[in-house]
C-alpha cells in the first residue's frame, strides 16, 4: 500500500496548525509552482521495483523496505513532473539506487573504510556502463 505525502500525519511545531504534510507545506512554505506529479510516478515505482530486484539489490528484506519507504519513484515523479516516462524511469532507479549506496557505504565506512572508494567506482560501472555489482555493493 502506497501513501502519499497527503496523508501523513504530523506533530507541527507550537503555533503552526496544519493536519497533515501537504498542509503545512501549504501554509508555510512559498512554492513558485503549482504542486505537480508526474503522471509516469506508478509506472516507475514498478520499474525500480523490477530494475532492483534484476541486480540483487533489494534481496535483503531490510533494503526492501527501506525502498517502499522511501519511494524513489514519487520524488522523482514530483521532482520532474513533466518528464517522458523513459527519463523518469532513469532517474527513479538512480535515486533509488543512491539510497541502497548510501546506506551501504555509511556501514562499510563504519566498518571497513578502505572498501569505500571500490564501492565508489564500482557504483560509476552499474550506473554508467550498465554493469552488475560484483561485491557486497548489491
Amino acid at each position: 500500500m502506497s501513501m502519499t505525502h497527503e496523508e501523513i500525519t504530523l506533530a507541527a511545531p507550537a503555533g503552526i496548525t496544519a493536519v497533515n504534510l501537504r498542509e503545512l507545506i501549504d501554509a508555510n512554505l512559498y512554492m513558485p509552482f503549482p504542486f505537480q506529479s508526474n503522471p509516469h510516478a506508478s509506472r516507475a515505482a514498478t520499474g525500480v521495483e523490477k530494475w532492483l530486484s534484476k541486480w540483487g539489490l533489494t534481496d535483503e528484506p531490510e533494503v526492501a523496505a527501506m525502498i517502499s519507504r522511501t519511494r524513489p519513484a514519487e520524488l522523482a515523479a514530483y521532482n520532474s513532473p513533466t518528464m517522458d516516462s523513459g527519463l523518469l524511469q532513469i532517474m527513479a532507479n538512480q535515486i533509488a539506487y543512491q539510497f541502497v549506496f548510501d546506506d551501504r557505504a555509511e556501514d562499510v565506512g563504519r566498518h571497513e573504510p578502505g572498501r569505500l572508494l571500490p564501492m565508489l567506482c564500482e557504483s560509476v560501472g552499474i550506473l554508467r556502463d550498465g554493469q552488475p555489482p560484483d561485491t557486497l555493493l548489491g
